[in-house]
C-alpha cells in the first residue's frame, strides 16, 4: 500500500486559499462527520464540523487514501496566540497501523512550528492506551488528570488524561 496523500490548512475554509485536494469544501463538513462514525467515535454534527471549519483559528489537516479520492484521516485544532488545542484526531479502521496518524501528527507539528505555535494540548481518556502510548512516542507529556469528563456508553464516564507538547 502507497503512502496516503496529506493536506493541511489553516483558517477559515470560507477564507483560505483552498488546497488543491481531492475533495470540495461543502461536503467536508459530512465527509469528517461520516468518518467519526466508521472510527466509532461520538461523531461531531455537520453542523459543529461547519462551524469549526469556518472559524479562523482553525487547523486541520487532512489524510486522503494513496489513490487520493478517499478521506481517511483527519485531525482538527484550535490556535490562540501561540497555543494550540487538538480537539480531533482519527483514522479509518481500515487504515490504522500505517503511521498515518503519526504523519498527520507530524505534519500538524511541523505546521505549529512555523506558526511559532509554543504549546499543544489535548485530552484523552485515561483508558485509552493505545492513544495514550501514541502520544507520548509523539513526545507529549501528561501533566494533570480532568476526573469524570468524558461520557463513555450509558451514564458512565472516564477522566481525561491532559497532555501537552511544548517546543
Amino acid at each position: 500500500m502507497g503512502q496516503a496523500k496529506i493536506f493541511s490548512m489553516r483558517g477559515s475554509i470560507n477564507g483560505a486559499a483552498w488546497p488543491a485536494m481531492p475533495i470540495d469544501k461543502a461536503s467536508l463538513a459530512a465527509k469528517l462527520a461520516d468518518l467519526q462514525v466508521l472510527c466509532g467515535l461520538h461523531p461531531w454534527t455537520v453542523k459543529t464540523w461547519r462551524i469549526f471549519l469556518e472559524k479562523p483559528t482553525t487547523h486541520i489537516v487532512l489524510g486522503f487514501e494513496p489513490a487520493g479520492k478517499r478521506l481517511i484521516a483527519s485531525s482538527l485544532s484550535q490556535l490562540v496566540i501561540d497555543e494550540a488545542e487538538l480537539l480531533q484526531l482519527f483514522v479509518h479502521p481500515h487504515f490504522r497501523q500505517q503511521s498515518i496518524g503519526r504523519t498527520i501528527l507530524e505534519k500538524m507539528i511541523d505546521d505549529f512550528k512555523i506558526l511559532n505555535i509554543l504549546n499543544v494540548f489535548l485530552e484523552v481518556s485515561e483508558k485509552n492506551q493505545t492513544a495514550v502510548s501514541f502520544y507520548t512516542s509523539m513526545g507529549l507529556k501528561a501533566y494533570a488528570v480532568r476526573k469524570n469528563y468524558f461520557r463513555s456508553d450509558g451514564n458512565r464516564f472516564e477522566n481525561a488524561l491532559l497532555m501537552r507538547i511544548e517546543f
